[in-house]
């Protein structure tokens, strides 16, 4: 796992992140700082619905 998406996934995890945190991802995700089993695992914990 990459430093990038253990950063991610804690701000995600915590909740408050911000608006643009999709675009994020996919610009980490072009830019070769995230693998494609963590990107599609990050792009999923944002699809969920908050609780």
């Amino acid at each position: 796992m990459s430093l990038m998406y253990k950063v991610c996934f804690r701000t995600i995890a915590r909740g408050g992140y911000p608006e643009d945190m999709t675009m994020r991802v996919n610009v980490f995700y072009g830019g070769g700082l995230i693998s494609t089993e963590e990107y599609n695992l990050l792009m999923d914990m944002l699809a969920a619905p908050e609780e």
